[in-house]
């Protein structure tokens, strides 16, 4: 590879970055539109992320002129996830710890993760969540990135 390449690692910080800040963004829009307590709207926090993962992967695919390895597409796809996760779960728990967001009861009273919910449980599941998320996600992309012409194989 050449110097001046596109980086596994600078692809994935900068996408992650920008993932972390879509995901804090829309945390906040869901709070201040008194939105939290919906299901179905959490369900934005994982397509913010898919799309981020796949704008990665194409962009360092773009930026080593087609030719992108497997294990470097998922290792971006993950990084991006990761760096993302851990942004919005350290907002969070700022967010619950110093500016009193309910979102900890929404999540106690609907029972999702037990009564017993706390700080440190929400941090370990929002980046759990992510890891993994972003792992199975990128593996998922591959699928359609790892050829040139961008087909599904047959």
């Amino acid at each position: 590879m050449a110097l001046n390449s596109a980086s596994i690692e600078k692809t994935g910080a900068w996408y992650g970055f920008l993932n972390g800040l879509c995901l804090i963004i829309y945390g906040v829009l869901l709070q201040i539109t008194n939105l939290v307590e919906v299901p179905l709207l959490r369900v934005g926090f994982i397509l913010i992320t898919v799309v981020f993962i796949c704008m990665a992967i194409l962009s360092l695919k773009r930026g080593r002129e087609g030719r992108l390895d497997y294990l470097q597409g998922i290792g971006v796809g993950t990084l991006t996830s990761i760096v993302g996760s851990l942004m919005f779960a350290i907002f969070t728990l700022i967010n619950i710890q110093f500016f009193g967001s309910n979102i900890i009861n929404v999540l106690r009273s609907e029972n999702v993760m037990g009564e017993n919910l706390t700080l440190s449980t929400v941090f370990m599941v929002i980046t759990m969540i992510g890891f993994v998320g972003g792992a199975i996600t990128s593996f998922i992309a591959m699928q359609y990135y790892k050829r040139p012409d961008h087909k599904l194989t047959k």
